[in-house]
């Protein structure tokens, strides 16, 4: 019976058709990326075993390295399963050299964290590496190691059928030569089946010793995915803090700011005040003014002496001493009206209303213009 999901079968001629031929089928990994596929033919009349083989690998197939294994071997290659147990070494051997580079870049991403306890390694700034290159080769080493350890299982399965259909085809052919009476070979054939069951059973033990070390690098990778992790936390932490000290820096430089506006709105409020008692003292200056510069007009005007003296000595006032009060007073009085009609009116407003109204009657004459040639038209 053929089991479609199992690794190594085989298949028997019926009986009906007086051939003696069993098949064996050995698949060596998944159908991706790479994978070996052998089928053997076992005719135990001839003693021929005829085989294909499919392989499909990424790098250059492994068939010289098969002929030579052949070829070191060639007094047991009567042996039918011997094919298979070197196809088997070949599919552990391309594990195994995964497995050690896979190795080296979890060794090489440990340096680089830093996060090992060997003091003759490079040790790294944990927070400085790359996490998006680490993340993608443990993703890779992870898928890796999972396709390695599913061939090495499947290789393993079939090392188990190599030896157990080694010895039954040793049995049914010693006691095929038993009963033709040819047993002068037996020791011949047992020196082949021992070869083969030494050679799978070595290899299976190096597919065990080759699933440990894939067993190993899933909890390494397990391992710094979960520090990877951590530290990308850390970073976040990190960086998150660094912008919530330059947050904090820049609010203090802004209540400095503010601080300092403060004082300059405090100083620029001095200066106001000052600037206004400036006013009032100039304003009291231009009052001032204007209230002697009337009677210093005046005076330029006359320019004669206001007082004379008699010959006692006492001063004596003349005429001109009248008419001066009497028109320096109203004319300091008629200037200090009109600084004062000129001060208070709202002149602006007072123009701007008769712009308007010019205007609008202005817009009036014309419309009623354009209406009465309407109506004459």
């Amino acid at each position: 019976m053929i089991k479609k999901d199992s690794p190594s079968f085989k298949v028997s001629a019926p009986e009906q058709s007086g051939r003696s031929v069993t098949c064996f089928i050995f698949t060596f990994g998944l159908h991706r990326p790479g994978y070996y596929q052998l089928a053997l033919s076992y005719d135990r009349e001839t003693g021929l075993t005829p085989g294909l083989l499919l392989a499909m690998t990424r790098k250059n197939h492994e068939i010289p390295r098969l002929l030579k294994g052949l070829r070191d071997r060639l007094m047991f290659c009567e042996q039918p399963l011997i094919l298979a147990a070197l196809v088997a070494e070949l599919v552990i051997d391309s594990c195994a050299t995964k497995i050690e580079l896979l190795d080296g870049d979890l060794n090489a991403l440990e340096e680089e964290s830093g996060l090992h306890g060997y003091d003759n390694r490079a040790r790294g700034d944990p927070l400085k590496m790359d996490f998006m290159r680490a993340i993608q080769i443990l993703h890779f080493s992870n898928r890796t190691r999972g396709l390695d350890t599913i061939r090495l299982q499947y290789t393993k399965h079939s090392l188990i059928k190599i030896v157990m259909e080694t010895k039954k085809i040793a049995t049914q052919e010693h006691d095929q030569l038993r009963e033709i009476g040819r047993i002068k070979n037996h020791v011949f054939i047992s020196d082949g089946r021992r070869m083969v069951e030494e050679l799978a059973d070595t290899l299976k033990q190096y597919s065990k010793n080759q699933l440990l070390r894939a067993k190993y690098q899933d909890k390494r990778v397990q391992t710094q995915l979960a520090v990877v992790s951590r530290l990308m936390a850390q970073k976040d932490t990190k960086v998150n803090i660094e912008m919530a000290r330059v947050n904090i820096d820049l609010a203090n430089d802004t209540k400095i700011l503010a601080r300092a506006s403060k004082e300059d709105s405090a100083v620029m409020r001095t200066i106001a005040v000052e600037t206004k008692r400036d006013s009032s003292s100039m304003k009291t200056v231009a009052v001032l003014g204007m209230l002697f510069l009337p009677p210093t007009l005046l005076a330029s005007l006359f320019q004669g002496p206001m007082m004379s003296w008699d010959a006692k000595g006492r001063p004596v006032t003349t005429v001109r001493f009248k008419y001066f009060w009497a028109i320096a007073v109203p004319l300091t009085f008629l200037v200090f009206f009109v600084w004062a009609v000129a001060m208070l009116l709202p002149w602006g407003k007072l123009l701007y209303k008769r712009r308007r109204a010019a205007a609008a009657k202005d817009t009036y004459s014309l419309e009623h213009i354009a209406s009465h040639n309407l109506e004459s038209g």
